[in-house]
C-alpha cells in the first residue's frame, strides 16, 4: 500500500544515509519503484463520466441484476424503477453496496409491491479523484536521492 511506503521511506532514506554515508540500493530500488507506481497514476487527473453509463461489475447474475446492468449500461437513463417484492429489492440493494456500484436507492412506498428507484452517481469518479489527490500528495512527499 502506497500510503505505508512512502512514511517508513521519509523514514528510512534519510536515516540511512546518515548512518551509511550512503542510500543502500535495496532502498533506492524500492524508492524509485514506489516514484514509478505514484507516478503512473497521476499521471492524468480522472475526467468525469460524459454520459450516465456508469461502470458495473456485479457478482450476480439473477434476472433483477440483468436489469440494473442493463440500466447501468444505459448512457441517457439517469434513473430507474424496480417494482418487486422486498426480497428483491433487498437483494439488489445488497448487490449495489457489495459492489460498490454508482447507484443511489429508494424505496417509493405506493402500491404494492413497493418501487425500488435508483439513481446515478458518480461515486466511483469521486472516490477516483479522492485517490489522485491523495497520490500526489505522496508522490510529493517521497524523498529524493542527493
Amino acid at each position: 500500500n502506497k500510503t505505508c511506503h512512502v512514511p517508513a521511506l521519509k523514514e528510512l532514506a534519510p536515516w540511512s544515509r546518515k548512518r551509511f554515508a550512503q542510500t543502500p540500493p535495496l532502498i533506492v530500488d524500492w524508492l524509485e519503484c514506489v516514484r514509478g507506481e505514484l507516478a503512473a497514476a497521476t499521471a492524468a487527473r480522472p475526467q468525469p463520466p460524459g454520459d450516465w453509463r456508469r461502470p458495473w461489475k456485479m457478482g450476480c447474475k439473477c434476472k433483477f441484476c440483468g436489469m440494473v446492468k442493463a440500466f447501468l449500461d444505459d448512457p441517457r437513463a439517469q434513473t430507474y424503477s424496480l417494482r418487486t417484492p422486498e426480497f428483491n429489492r433487498s437483494h439488489v440493494t445488497d448487490r449495489i453496496a457489495h459492489d460498490k456500484l454508482d447507484l443511489a436507492s429508494k424505496v417509493h412506498k405506493v402500491g404494492s409491491p413497493y418501487t425500488l428507484i435508483l439513481t446515478k452517481t458518480s461515486a466511483s469518479h469521486e472516490r477516483a479523484v479522492k485517490q489522485f489527490d491523495t497520490d500526489v500528495a505522496l508522490l510529493g512527499a517521497l524523498p529524493t536521492l542527493d
